[in-house]
């Protein structure tokens, strides 16, 4: 999970520990935490949710936020593509940046506006579309983002570890995806500012979808900001840095509790 505060953090890791049975509550990195419950629960039932003091999030997904803001001042105008449930979103305007939203699926899209309302964080638009043709406006109306963070579409096979069933899906589905995520990063860089950042993150086990999309991907104009361990707001052993990329195994965090995941950033020349 991550929390706005450290305080809010604390008291959620302290009120899980105190809650019957041998419930395992940690703090992790500046604003997360750790939870097993000791009997399958809700995660509407847990401590303080409806205070919306925390938000279910996977570390290696809070890796990609943490990676943007880390690179960007306070109070930028952000581009959170392919957005819901909101875990990101909420991220980065609860540090203190406006924040645009979008997604294409309307209900995904609902659910993020329910995250938002119940955890009251910073400034958001939520807009239900097509990532690339926002983008496209923005670039046209030259109301271009200081950042931007592509969480791309892909087979989300670094999800497996608690979703064992995105193994079954077909591999002729990856070349799809891929051309989906070329077209998006396009459209993504072309509404960035130049001087701006642009974090790129993939849930895919497969180099296809993340170390080799970003080698073919990445622009002329697109400068390397090499990620290292303060960036990422968590405890990841070094060895999930690889050549300034942030390429996460669910080893590489105590107790296997992540997702396998990938992280590359740049700055747009200018």
């Amino acid at each position: 999970m991550s929390s706005a505060q450290a305080g809010d953090r604390d008291a959620f890791v302290d009120a899980v520990a105190a809650l019957d049975g041998a419930n395992v509550a940690a703090r992790r990195g500046a604003l997360g935490a750790g939870v097993r419950t000791a009997a399958r629960t809700r995660v509407a039932d847990l401590p303080l949710y409806d205070a919306g003091v925390w938000w279910v999030q996977d570390a290696a997904a809070a890796a990609a936020a943490a990676a943007l803001d880390a690179a960007l001042p306070r109070g930028c105008r952000v581009l959170d593509a392919c957005a819901a449930p909101g875990g990101k979103t909420l991220q980065l305007a609860a540090r203190g940046h406006r924040v645009v939203a979008v997604d294409k699926s309307p209900r995904r899209a609902a659910r993020l506006r329910a995250n938002l309302a119940r955890c009251a964080v910073g400034d958001v638009a939520v807009d239900v579309g097509d990532a690339a043709a926002r983008c496209a406006a923005a670039a046209a109306a030259g109301e271009l983002f200081d950042g931007v963070l592509l969480d791309a579409p892909c087979s989300a096979t670094g999800t497996a570890r608690r979703r064992p069933d995105v193994l079954a899906k077909p591999p002729d589905d990856v070349p799809g995806l891929v051309a989906t995520t070329a077209a998006l990063f396009a459209a993504c860089w072309a509404a960035l500012k130049p001087g701006g950042v642009l974090v790129f993150a993939s849930c895919s086990a497969l180099r296809a979808e993340a170390e080799d999309a970003v080698a073919a991907l990445a622009p002329p104009d697109a400068e390397p900001l090499p990620l290292r361990a303060r960036d990422v707001d968590d405890d990841f052993a070094d060895a999930a840095f690889v050549g300034g990329h942030l390429r996460l195994w669910p080893w590489h965090l105590e107790g296997g509790a992540c997702d396998a995941h990938f992280v590359a950033r740049f700055r747009k020349a200018g």
